[in-house]
């Protein structure tokens, strides 16, 4: 039997852009380079490398992205940047991906939940009698940019082993859609299976026996949490005609930290003035749909039980216990604890 499943193209998001880009940043640093003096020496425009707050947009980040590798000239920079990525960094949807039940799970939550996080590519999955089959395919794009983005999403997945406890190869084989490099040997280890350079498009192929391996941190009512926050935010970004709407779907997707009103404004090619008037003319606020959205995730991790009061304060970014239980208990007109005890129809 086949099953397939994917999801569409849409743009990357500019939260993502910016830890791209301090990534980037990190590997140059781990060559000795001051890339404020380099950026000066090569007369390159470093304002968007160090701008406050955690966003800059798709565009900025491709040019300044591909001003530092032309420049820098490190052969294996965006090989290394993908091994730098962590499935933590794709906030809760990486959470609902590590503690799935199994590989095949974890690939089907990615793909079914990708384009509410950003994606630049056509992702597509399908298992069959063969395995697991995970491909990536790109709109045209500048060929740096390109071969800098697949590099990156290949070897995020070559981090599946560390999910596992199985000493096993779970790659069947790693097509590249472009010619073999010279540091290619680093893509043997990483994935530990046969490569095919020159290929049509990106696909990493799983086992079919690893496919079922159980992961490490497997926990269904973790699970269950973060996957239904991931389909909320997903049905909220269908409707993202409503500014409110697409905001919250933003503020849904976070984990332990939230993004400023800079940080949405400059996502939205807007001004933060411009976002608060728009949001005053709706006759709300930032703060006040992020009390509303902490609110609602308080109330349904509450009614499932599953987390204790203190992970629930961590993930929605309070900075302690009592910060969290004033909150709360101003909303509710009840503890926590005692909102823990009431019986729900």
């Amino acid at each position: 039997m086949v099953h397939t499943y994917g999801t569409t193209s849409s743009s990357s998001t500019a939260g993502q852009a910016k830890t791209a880009l301090n990534r980037l940043l990190r590997v140059a640093e781990e060559e000795g380079i001051d890339i404020r003096q380099f950026c000066q020496d090569q007369d390159i425009d470093s304002t968007i490398l160090f701008a406050k707050g955690s966003y800059v947009n798709r565009h900025d980040y491709y040019n300044a992205t591909k001003n530092v590798i032309n420049s820098l000239g490190i052969p294996d920079i965006s090989f290394r940047v993908g091994r730098n990525f962590s499935f933590n960094n794709l906030g809760i949807l990486g959470h609902a991906i590590l503690s799935s039940a199994d590989l095949t799970e974890a690939v089907y939550t990615y793909l079914n939940h990708r384009e509410a996080f950003g994606s630049v590519f056509n992702v597509s999955g399908i298992k069959n009698e063969k395995g697991l089959f995970i491909t990536a395919e790109a709109s045209p794009m500048d060929e740096i940019i390109h071969r800098h983005l697949i590099e990156n999403w290949l070897l995020t997945w070559s981090h599946l082993p560390d999910l596992i406890d199985s000493s096993d190869t779970i790659f069947k084989g790693i097509h590249v859609p472009f010619k073999e490099p010279q540091y290619s040997e680093l893509y043997y280890k990483a994935f530990n299976c046969p490569l095919y350079f020159n290929s049509t498009r990106a696909q990493i192929h799983i086992s079919l026996e690893a496919a079922g391996y159980p992961l490490k941190y497997a926990n269904s009512g973790a699970y269950k949490l973060c996957e239904s926050e991931c389909a909320f935010a997903k049905k909220m970004l269908s409707q993202s005609k409503n500014l409110e709407h697409l905001i919250k779907a933003k503020l849904y997707t976070s984990y332990e930290k939230f993004p400023s009103t800079r940080d949405i404004a400059h996502e939205l090619n807007l001004s933060p003035r411009t976002l608060r008037r728009r949001m005053s003319e709706l006759g709300t606020s930032y703060n006040k749909m992020l009390y509303e959205v902490r609110m609602d995730r308080a109330s349904h991790y509450h009614k499932e039980n599953r987390l204790s009061i203190k992970e629930i304060a961590f993930i929605l970014g309070y900075k302690d216990v009592p910060s969290y239980h004033r909150a709360f208990k101003n909303h509710f007109s009840i503890t926590p604890q005692n909102y823990i005890n009431k019986p729900f129809k």
